[in-house]
């Protein structure tokens, strides 16, 4: 079942394995790095203001953002695994940031930054997946893109309607 890893080497001249199988183009490597990021940011930034939150439909938005990102970390790591790409896990230096920026913020203040923040990193992360769901070159990266991108958009959907709320 598991003969890739018994550590036994495989003859390199097999004729019916495509040898190139495993190689992911540049791109395509790049937006799984971006996107896995994004979405470890969007974890933690929504991890770090879960209990910090007041306005009632910012917290249910939070727990979307946090379920949603979750899974799309999950998805890309599998993903990432096939394809031997090395993911961030942690926060990176401009997620820290942010979340510096937000615990600077306390009440209503935070949740209006927190949608702030969090409307940015969606749209990036649309243009990111809407990019990829186009010019990937790897199908499974491709169809995930394509599956993120309608999340992506629903999420937006959700967070302009917070806030609509809020005004």
């Amino acid at each position: 079942m598991f003969s890739a890893c018994s550590g036994r080497k495989k003859d390199n001249t097999d004729n019916n394995v495509d040898q190139t199988a495993a190689v992911t183009s540049e791109e395509d490597t790049k937006f799984t790095v971006e996107v896995a990021a994004w979405n470890v940011r969007q974890v933690e930034l929504s991890f770090f203001a879960k209990d910090k939150l007041t306005n009632g439909k910012v917290k249910e938005l939070d727990g979307i953002i946090t379920a949603n990102s979750s899974k799309a970390v999950a998805d890309l790591m599998a993903v990432a695994k096939d394809k031997k790409i090395s993911l961030p896990v942690a926060l990176n230096s401009d997620g820290q940031k942010d979340e510096d920026e937000l615990g600077a913020h306390t009440g209503s203040d935070l949740d209006k930054t927190y949608i702030e923040k969090i409307t940015e990193d969606s749209k990036q992360a649309e243009k990111l997946y809407e990019n990829a769901s186009v010019n990937a070159k790897d199908k499974d990266i491709k169809n995930l893109a394509v599956k993120a991108l309608s999340v992506a958009k629903q999420q937006l959907t959700t967070i302009k309607a917070v806030q609509d709320n809020m005004k």
